[in-house]
């Protein structure tokens, strides 16, 4: 059997694959350096060109509200006032979840939007001047599993204990993407019934100003009143109460 082949163009972008040479016509296009888009007309890459320009505007300063909002939450002065903030801010941590989930899941996200509601139920933490990072550290810092990374310390100073969640939704992905980059370092744990959750957790001095300046302010504090016992030599290094938050209902 005789099988008539013929030249074709390919193309591998946003136009149909195969044309057949003989039958194609040239014609004048413009193609976005940006997208790979093609369109017809003058008229039409310059309406591309600022749809994009606007849309990537509007992206752009999404992401720096969303970051400003984070700061707010990093600045506050106690836990008392963080476990406020994250219930008064549910929907940045739909949001974390969304973006950092499966972007096949994106409609069920948005199914839940409305009705989110995420907030810690329980804190209970205890002040340590070597909070280990061998698998979290810093936003400024190192990880060193096993004091291989010789550049880095084996740990920093902060706060570390168990925290408890409580989300009114099952997120559509996996849970750790509601608080990952928000500087909650979760360890192990898991979900423990619908919607509710329990992890290790750190905080590190660098990654939360608001409470470093507040423990900083009562070390201070507690040396200035102290000096006499200093003179006395009856001087106590000063240990921060350990933090144990529940919600009125958990």
């Amino acid at each position: 059997m005789i099988m008539p082949a013929i030249k074709v163009y390919k193309h591998t972008g946003n136009l149909p694959g195969l044309i057949p040479v003989d039958e194609a016509k040239t014609a004048k296009a413009y193609q976005c350096p940006f997208t790979g888009t093609i369109v017809k007309s003058k008229r039409s890459y310059a309406s591309h060109l600022k749809t994009l320009r606007e849309n990537r505007m509007w992206a752009n300063a999404r992401k720096r509200r969303f970051r400003l909002r984070l700061e707010d939450l990093w600045s506050q002065p106690d836990f008392q006032s963080i476990v406020n903030w994250v219930e008064l801010n549910s929907d940045l941590f739909w949001q974390n979840g969304k973006n950092r989930g499966w972007h096949s899941d994106a409609n069920k996200w948005d199914a839940i939007r409305d009705d989110f509601c995420f907030r810690i139920t329980k804190l209970e933490l205890s002040r340590s001047e070597n909070v280990s990072n061998s698998h979290d550290c810093p936003h400024n810092g190192a990880t060193n599993w096993g004091g291989t990374n010789k550049n880095a310390p084996r740990g920093y100073p902060g706060w570390q204990g168990r925290i408890d969640f409580k989300v009114s939704h099952d997120v559509p992905s996996f849970f750790s993407n509601v608080v990952e980059g928000t500087r909650i370092h979760t360890g192990s744990g898991g979900g423990s019934g619908i919607g509710t959750y329990s992890y290790g957790v750190k905080f590190f001095d660098a990654d939360w100003p608001g409470i470093a300046k507040t423990y900083q302010l009562a070390k201070e504090k507690y040396e200035h009143d102290s000096l006499i016992d200093m003179l006395k030599n009856e001087y106590k290094p000063y240990a921060y109460p350990a933090i144990n938050i529940k919600t009125a209902s958990n």
